[in-house]
C-alpha cells in the first residue's frame, strides 16, 4: 500500500489561557478553525487536546472546538490563599507529553506540537526530542525569542488567514501540496 503523506503524525497540545494571552497581545483572535489550519499546512495531527477550566468556555465555545476535532481536558482552578486562582493545566499538559512518548516509541505519532509559551515545558519537550522525536512549537508571535523556540524542530506560526480559504487551497493542504493542481490519482 502506497503511503500517501510523508508528513509527520502530531500529537497536539494546547495550553489554552497560554495561547489565547499570546494571541490577544499580537491582537488577534485565537480561533480553533485557524489553529487547525495552520498546523494542517505542516503536519497530520493525529490526536488534539486542549487543556483549560473549561467552565471558562461557554457551550457555543466549547462546541467550536469538538468541531474541529479538539478534546477539552478539564483542569479545575485552585483557589490561593492571596484570593486569585491558578489552573492545574501545566502538570497536566506535561504528564500527558510524558505519557505520549509511548505512542512516540510505537511510531504511531512522530513528534508533539505544543500551543504554549510557557517555559516550563522545556524538561518534557527536551524528554521528547531526546528519543529522536519531533518538536513542533505553535507560536503567535514568531520573532518572541524563547527557550522553548530553541527545543523546537520547527515553528508553526499560528495567524489569522484574512479570507477564508478556497476549496483548492484546502485541497491543496490537505494533498501536501504548495498549489492545488489535479492527477490522474486525484480523479480515481
Amino acid at each position: 500500500m502506497m503511503r500517501l503523506s510523508s508528513r509527520p503524525k502530531l500529537v497536539v497540545l494546547v495550553d489554552f489561557e497560554n495561547f489565547f494571552g499570546a494571541c490577544a497581545r499580537q491582537g488577534i483572535q485565537f480561533d480553533p478553525v485557524v489553529l487547525n489550519d495552520c498546523i494542517r499546512a505542516v503536519a497530520e495531527p493525529v490526536e488534539k487536546e486542549v487543556f483549560l477550566d473549561i467552565n471558562k468556555l461557554t457551550d457555543f465555545d466549547q462546541r467550536k472546538w469538538f468541531d474541529q476535532g479538539f478534546g477539552l481536558i478539564h483542569c479545575p482552578s485552585r483557589p490561593r490563599r492571596d484570593g486569585s486562582s491558578k489552573d492545574q493545566v501545566d502538570p497536566k499538559i506535561v504528564q500527558r507529553m510524558l505519557c505520549h512518548i509511548k505512542l512516540i516509541d510505537a511510531r504511531e505519532v512522530n513528534g508533539i506540537a505544543l500551543c504554549a509559551e510557557d517555559t516550563g515545558y522545556a524538561l518534557a519537550l527536551q524528554s521528547i526530542r531526546d528519543r529522536g522525536m519531533k518538536v513542533f512549537l505553535v507560536s503567535a508571535d514568531p520573532h518572541q525569542p524563547s527557550s522553548l523556540k530553541q527545543l523546537a524542530d520547527e515553528t508553526i506560526e499560528y495567524r489569522e488567514s484574512n479570507s477564508a480559504p478556497t476549496p483548492y487551497e484546502k485541497a491543496s493542504v490537505l494533498l501536501g501540496r504548495d498549489v492545488y493542481s489535479s492527477t490522474a490519482a486525484d480523479v480515481d
